[in-house]
């Protein structure tokens, strides 16, 4: 049963070859077999590590729609070792139900969010990393996160949850060193171009499915607000004032401390799985990008909490699957539904967000991991 749900997965991939972000990686790939180097001949938005698994299928066969397939690939193994580490984690296959159930969810868009980007292998380090925290490795731990930082920079903001229990010389020789020594030769090597993937980043414009949108988008359908939606870097975007996009964030940040202030004296005694979840929330709220492959950070540590709490995760990341299939005629069209739901979304993120922050007493069955 377990390998029928794993071919699913791959027979999902199959059947939508179109509308992801695999041709950038391949793109990618044909540059580095060309001879051009990451950051310097050709300007990616990702970190360095990320670079191993988009250029490992070119290497296997160049062809494109091949390559889809083995890329395909390499992402149903990471799926097997996610599955395993959350097994091992929990004792309870359950759970890797209910991870694999939430990665077919956001397989079933047609931009097939889990096998066309390489959030998974992100998430699987993220993963494997607290395994060897439970195990009481932190080295290993430590260092585990540090792979999964050079793949893509969001375990940054997971510190502030490990940090109060960490050993802080662990932390320094596993963690901060290499990270800043692998950083600093990339510097060097590349003339100062390495922080362009950064800059990219920051040049995005607010990104329609965000929280601060939602604010517009709740004026737009009222008949309030006229929406001029942008398209740049590869995402849909509003123009945004600069004064209201930072009276939204001083507004977005505001919520988002009240259930902080209001649990401040059991924080701590909270399990760092539902800490981490807290951070990637955090994060994901006040950011002015939340596309959807971001959900994938959160799957892995969704099958330890609670019952309440994992509901309402499917059902978000159903909303965002099914929205994200018509993302584009929707977008163009200013279709009130996609953007009806959209805001129906990110209320019930919001409300995910409190549940987790507050964690009411009628919430008892999560599972303890550590």
């Amino acid at each position: 049963m377990f390998l029928l749900t794993i071919a699913n997965q791959l027979k999902l991939l199959l059947n939508t070859p179109t509308g992801n972000d695999i041709w950038i990686y391949w793109d990618y790939a044909n540059k580095m077999k060309s001879g051009l180097f990451p950051y310097v001949g050709f300007h990616p938005e990702y970190p360095p590590l990320s670079f191993f698994f988009i250029y490992v299928p070119y290497l296997i066969n160049k062809d494109p729609v091949f390559y889809q397939f083995l890329y395909g690939l390499e992402v149903l193994v990471a799926i097997c070792i996610g599955s395993y580490f959350i097994w091992a984690l929990a004792k309870d296959f359950s759970k890797v139900w209910l991870w694999l159930l939430l990665l077919m969810i956001m397989q079933a868009s047609k931009y097939h969010l889990v096998f066309g980007r390489f959030d998974i292998f992100v998430a699987v380090f993220t993963l494997i990393a607290f395994y060897f925290f439970k195990k009481k490795k932190e080295d290993i731990g430590w260092f585990f996160l540090f792979l999964a930082t050079m793949t893509k920079i969001y375990p940054l903001v997971l510190l502030p949850a490990l940090l109060y229990k960490a050993r802080y010389k662990v932390l320094v020789l596993w963690f901060a060193i290499p990270l800043v020594i692998t950083n600093t030769l990339l510097l060097l090597v590349t003339h100062g171009q390495y922080n362009d993937f950064l800059l990219k980043q920051l040049q995005r414009p607010v990104e329609l499915e965000s929280i601060e949108s939602s604010f517009l988008l709740g004026l737009h359908l009222l008949n309030n607000f006229h929406l001029s939606p942008v398209y740049e870097l590869n995402s849909w975007g509003l123009s945004v004032p600069t004064v209201t996009h930072h009276l939204l964030q001083v507004i977005i940040f505001m919520l988002l401390c009240i259930p902080i202030a209001v649990a401040r004296k059991r924080l701590l005694s909270y399990s760092p799985i539902r800490l981490v979840v807290i951070s990637i929330l955090f994060f994901m709220l006040l950011n002015s990008v939340l596309s959807p492959q971001y959900f994938i950070w959160l799957i892995p540590f969704i099958p330890f909490l609670a019952v309440p709490e994992i509901i309402l995760s499917i059902i978000i990341c159903a909303i965002t699957a099914w929205f994200f299939t018509f993302w584009d005629n929707g977008v163009s069209q200013l279709n009130n539904w996609i953007l009806f739901l959209i805001v129906i979304r990110n209320i019930l993120i919001f409300t995910f967000y409190y549940l987790i922050v507050l964690k009411p007493k009628w919430m008892k069955r999560t599972l303890k991991t550590f």
